[in-house]
């Protein structure tokens, strides 16, 4: 089942409400959605479901949230609820912290 033009939306709303002037984009995949921070892939939407790589630095602030592959074959990323938007204003701060910047060649 692939996701929802309008679940996307949703997503990227609450992203942009939380970003404190961070860029968000997406990319639409095989039916699914990689969304974007400064450039960089940070969420992953499958069938509705917005997951985030489990990186180290996440790992307290996502202690309670559960660890799903998003696809047959994929390893776990940890299922996020987007409308948490305390934990997602964090969430976001830390991703842009560690994520690699881009550069353009």
């Amino acid at each position: 089942m692939a996701s929802s033009v309008e679940f996307k939306d949703f997503v990227m709303e609450q992203l942009q409400q939380n970003s404190f002037n961070f860029n968000f984009s997406f990319r639409k995949m095989f039916g699914e959605y990689f969304i974007y921070l400064n450039r960089q892939p940070a969420f992953l939407i499958c069938n509705d479901i917005v997951y985030v790589k489990p990186f180290e630095e996440l790992k307290i602030l996502l202690k309670d949230n559960e660890l799903s592959r998003p696809f047959k074959g994929a390893k776990e990323w940890f299922v996020l609820d987007i409308e948490e938007s305390e934990i997602l204003s964090k969430l976001i701060k830390i991703l842009a912290r560690i994520l690699p910047k881009y550069y353009k060649n």
